[in-house]
């Protein structure tokens, strides 16, 4: 046994099982990947992350816990690259297919060959992993791929993040925000959690917009939201929003509901900070998001209210 999943894992693991809560990362690696080397690493980064090759299990209470033992090799695809952006219908298809539970892992790749490179494909299942984990695999996955004989600093089993705040923090909460933390916490308690976990038996479809600044446009994004005391992060939800309300039309108004996803590493016990796990959390604001108001005093709005 790892260690039993928390409510909000079993949440996660069996959201309507139609919709999978699962993301990926790509990646252009030079030169291209041999896969015999890429299978070859894949040990390594399992010793480093207790939660890289796992799957969901049951004690004799029919409590689920993460299991390291008879866990599926991992499923790695090779797919010979065509065109430049043949990554995106790749993992648009990609998410639609659900994780084995009772096998795992859940984690699993595709590589794209081309001449000169590799596009790497990651799809994590959101439940042991965030963002920032992506990331973290990805950069020893980069590091191995160069220098093979590296060894990698294992990890300790990580707890569920709401194990890991520490106390001056949860007394914080408490004093600035009583009644909303009880409210939460009650509202929570009365949700019904089944241990039961099972397979998704129905796809969901996925459509991904490839989308990107260059290098200049970011640059002068990063200084125009300098100067107008806001973030890029807040920019670019403006620019989203305001797209999703013209695409929708006027029957979805202007008003809108961002939901900003928010690392909580800084605010935990220290030995996170290179964990692979979930330790993220979404905060929803209100945006009026119209024409008729200023781009950036939309974006100083978002920011402020985050």
């Amino acid at each position: 046994m790892i260690r039993k999943l928390s409510n909000v894992e079993k949440d996660i693991f069996r959201k309507k099982n139609n919709k999978p809560i699962f993301f990926a990362t790509v990646a252009r690696i030079i030169p291209k990947i041999k896969k015999e080397n890429f299978v070859k690493l894949l040990p390594k980064l399992s010793n480093k992350y207790p939660l890289f090759s796992v799957r969901v299990n049951y004690d004799d209470k029919r409590q689920p816990f993460f299991s390291n033992t008879n866990v599926a090799d991992f499923n790695i695809q090779t797919i010979i690259g065509k065109e430049d952006n043949d990554w995106v219908n790749i993992v648009e298809n990609d998410l639609m297919i659900p994780f084995s539970l009772n096998k795992g892992p859940y984690v699993r790749f595709i590589l794209i060959q081309f001449n000169e490179f590799t596009d790497l494909i990651i799809t994590f299942h959101h439940g042991i992993s965030d963002g920032l984990s992506a990331i973290l695999i990805l950069r020893d996955i980069v590091i191995l791929l160069d220098n093979p004989t590296i060894e990698l600093n294992n990890n300790p089993i990580i707890p569920f993040f709401t194990d890991l705040i520490p106390n001056k923090i949860k007394d914080y909460i408490i004093n600035i925000s009583k009644k909303e933390l009880e409210k939460g916490l009650n509202s929570y308690k009365k949700r019904e959690f089944t241990n039961e976990i099972i397979d998704m038996i129905k796809p969901f479809k996925y459509i991904l917009i490839a989308w990107s600044l260059s290098r200049e446009q970011t640059q002068a994004l990063i200084i125009r939201a300098r100067e107008e005391k806001t973030s890029v992060h807040s920019a670019l939800n403006v620019a989203f929003l305001r797209a999703f309300a013209q695409f929708y039309g006027i029957n979805e108004n202007w008003k809108r509901i961002l939901q900003s996803p928010i690392n909580f590493r800084p605010f935990l016990s220290k030995g996170v900070e290179n964990a692979l796990g979930l330790f993220v959390s979404i905060i929803r604001i209100n945006v009026n998001c119209s024409l008729k108001r200023n781009f950036w005093d939309i974006a100083r709005e978002i920011k402020n209210k985050i």
